[in-house]
């Protein structure tokens, strides 16, 4: 938080509008991010398979307690920015920014929890089931 003077020569300690509506327009952008994301995400868990010795259309997690970390890796470097879009726009609305920065919020939470939701419930399942 800033300290600056006011046109009437009050001094205000409120955050700077400019600031926090930049964390928004950032939180926003973290939704797009989330493909860029995915691919990297994509090319270091084909590259954890081959250092792993795992077979062609078989997961990770096939690889024992390794494959496991791999594959929770995978998965936290997928959805990083989704995390950073949460914590953005938490940080503007604890600014003062009020209800504008809910939504990026939400959509951004919501897309987090439906990712790893799916992903852990998919791994679980085919380990599981065999």
């Amino acid at each position: 938080m800033s300290v600056r003077s006011r046109p009437d020569g009050a001094i205000s300690s409120a955050p700077s509008q400019p600031a926090t509506a930049r964390l928004v327009r950032w939180s926003w952008v973290m939704v797009g991010l989330l493909l860029a994301s995915y691919l990297v995400a994509f090319v270091v868990g084909t590259l954890l398979m081959h250092a792993l010795d795992v077979p062609e259309g078989e997961l990770l997690t096939t690889a024992g307690a390794l494959g496991w970390l791999a594959a929770l890796l995978v998965l936290a470097i997928g959805v990083a920015p989704l995390v950073a879009g949460v914590v953005l726009a938490g940080r503007a609305h604890r600014r003062g920014v009020g209800r504008s920065a809910l939504l990026p919020m939400v959509v951004n939470g919501l897309l987090l929890a439906w990712l790893v939701l799916s992903t852990v419930l998919q791994l679980v399942l085919v380990s599981v089931l065999g």
